[in-house]
């Protein structure tokens, strides 16, 4: 409302306990008064930003104030955030970048960077490290962490005694980089974010336990001992590689370890020397040696020879604690639930109390009043009972002990007014509806009777027996005065006596008949028997003889002569 009005006015409904609060003139100014922390904030925020932004701006000679800045998002129409943006980067901040039309380019132009089919300019982006992050472990060269040490970094524990950086302010993201260690056994290694006076931390925000992203124990980095003869030395490097995302997250990715080993071996013989022929000088044999040769063997040279195997150490991350102890978690979670119960108590016991004012407000006229709508559903005892616990309930909720009093208090009162209430409607709401189902239920029973006489028994060429026909006409008949019945009864009782015929029992009773009758009306026409085989071969030769009007037959008066 301040964005584009310097006075506005301000109401806030039920802000405490049902009370509501208006302000009928609220200024911008008083309103920027009450956000002077967040501004003082957001321009060192900016100064930070435009300070690691311009070493990675390469286009040509261009400064950071000719380049245009665009904010996103709601806090983008405060006056006062638009006047820190133009005084830090000296240009007027633009609005008319939508967050979800870029999201969705930018997917449709890296789909096609990636699609053969396509050839666009390529797009990198990159972003700016704001803040400096560090990886902290235990080191047997190094010194003993100091007390300055611990007052930098609470949170590490007091055996890390070497800090090094692997993130600086203003360095390019995403990042990949390679940290090797001289390690023989397993090591903890955390990392954090730089906790020092320099570092711009918004601390208002930002716990002692929270600068630390991620506590990790590389594991097997013993190396390789398959090499176990001659072996003088030997020692480990692990190489962990660090992977930066593009919001600054940190991750180790892969470690690696390297072992070398100083191992004592003979010189191997010179295959030339094999196979000269013994008393024989070689080209490369100055003279003399031959006979040396011949004579006696020359001792073998010992050399330290160095091997290097490869393998693969695990990492194991471990969750970072929030700060909070197990026992409290625990207890707070608890606490938690026993709120969420308070709630829902609460709510009920409103809920309850607003059907105990209805009853009197809404259905004490309906039931007690000669006009109500519920009185002539209501019993005549009840009535009068009925406006007495409507009187007392309406006393007692405007005296002090009804005004908080507990949701089995509100219940007990409540339980036989409902009782009555309920009864009355259900009687109203069943007068209402039983004239359409009756004549539902005599159109269908009529129906049914309707098709009954146009059936016809197998013995009149039909294909239901007598005994069926006379079970359905028996199952109609039966339905049909069990509802002349009710319907009598029905019509000769009180409208608040409990009804003799409802609409529930009319379809219980419709469904009773239909099942046995349906199932025989839709019985259907069963098909014409096959004829025998032999029968039908004699029917096919008359058919035969007649189309060919009585060749071949005998015909009276002929004589056959032998």
């Amino acid at each position: 409302m301040l964005s584009a009005n310097a006075v506005t006015s301000l109401s806030l409904e039920c802000m405490y306990e049902e009370m509501d609060i208006h302000f009928p003139s609220f200024t911008r100014d008083e309103f920027e008064a009450l956000i002077s922390d967040f501004a003082v904030r957001y321009e060192a925020l900016c100064k930070r930003i435009a300070t690691c932004a311009q070493p990675h701006i390469c286009i040509g000679d261009a400064d950071i104030s000719s380049l245009p800045v665009e904010l996103i998002g709601g806090g983008s129409r405060i006056p006062i955030v638009k006047r820190i943006t133009q005084s830090v980067f000296t240009s007027a901040p633009r609005a008319t970048l939508n967050a979800t039309e870029s999201v969705s380019k930018g997917c449709a132009i890296h789909a096609a960077m990636l699609s053969p089919n396509f050839r666009v300019k390529e797009y990198k982006i990159t972003d700016v490290a704001v803040y400096a992050a560090k990886i902290g472990y235990y080191s047997p060269i190094s010194q003993v962490s100091n007390g300055s040490q611990r007052e930098l970094y609470p949170f590490l524990p007091e055996d890390i005694n070497k800090i090094v950086n692997i993130l600086k302010v203003g360095d390019s993201l995403p990042k990949v980089l390679d940290v090797s260690f001289e390690r023989e056994e397993n090591f903890d290694l955390y990392t954090f974010y730089e906790n020092s006076q320099g570092a711009e931390i918004n601390r208002a925000r930002v716990l002692p336990h929270q600068y630390l992203l991620n506590h990790s124990t590389v594991t097997d980095v013993a190396g390789d001992f398959s090499i176990k003869e001659g072996v003088i030395s030997r020692h480990n490097k692990v190489k962990l590689r660090f992977k930066v995302s593009l919001v600054g997250a940190v991750d180790i990715v892969s470690a690696q370890v390297t072992t070398e080993y100083d191992t004592v071996g003979t010189a191997a013989a010179d295959p030339a020397d094999a196979s000269a022929p013994t008393g024989e000088q070689t080209p490369s044999e100055p003279q003399g040696e031959g006979e040396a040769k011949s004579g006696k063997e020359a001792p073998q040279e010992k050399r330290i020879r160095k091997e290097r195997k490869t393998s693969q150490a695990f990492i194991e991350k471990h969750p970072i604690a929030d700060g909070i102890p197990p026992d409290a978690v625990i207890r707070l979670k608890a606490h938690e639930k026993e709120m969420c119960s308070l709630d829902l108590l609460v709510q009920r016991t409103a809920e309850t109390r607003n059907a105990l004012e209805t009853c009197f407000y809404e259905y004490r006229y309906q039931i007690v009043n000669a006009d109500g709508e519920l009185h002539q559903f209501t019993p005549p005892a009840d009535i009068p009972k009925f406006d007495q616990m409507c009187a007392e309930a309406s006393a007692w909720l405007e005296s002090a002990e009804g005004d908080d009093a507990s949701l089995a208090d509100y219940a007990s009162r409540l339980a036989p007014m409902q009782a009555i209430v309920d009864s009355a409607i259900k009687k109203s709401r069943n007068f209402q509806s039983l004239p359409l189902g009756m004549q539902e239920f005599e159109a269908k029973l009529s129906g049914h009777l309707a098709r009954l006489g146009e059936l016809k028994s197998d013995t009149d060429g039909g294909w239901h027996t007598a005994e069926e026909l006379a079970g359905m006409h028996a199952a109609l008949q039966d339905a049909e005065s069990w509802y002349a019945r009710s319907k009598d009864e029905a019509a000769s009782q009180p409208l608040h006596a409990e009804p003799i015929l409802t609409l529930e029992k009319l379809h219980g009773k419709l469904k009773e008949t239909e099942r046995s009758v349906l199932t025989l009306l839709s019985k259907r026409r069963p098909p014409p028997p096959k004829p025998e085989p032999s029968a039908q071969k004699e029917e096919t030769d008359v058919k035969s003889k007649e189309a060919s009007g009585g060749a071949g037959t005998t015909q009276p008066g002929d004589m056959e002569v032998e």
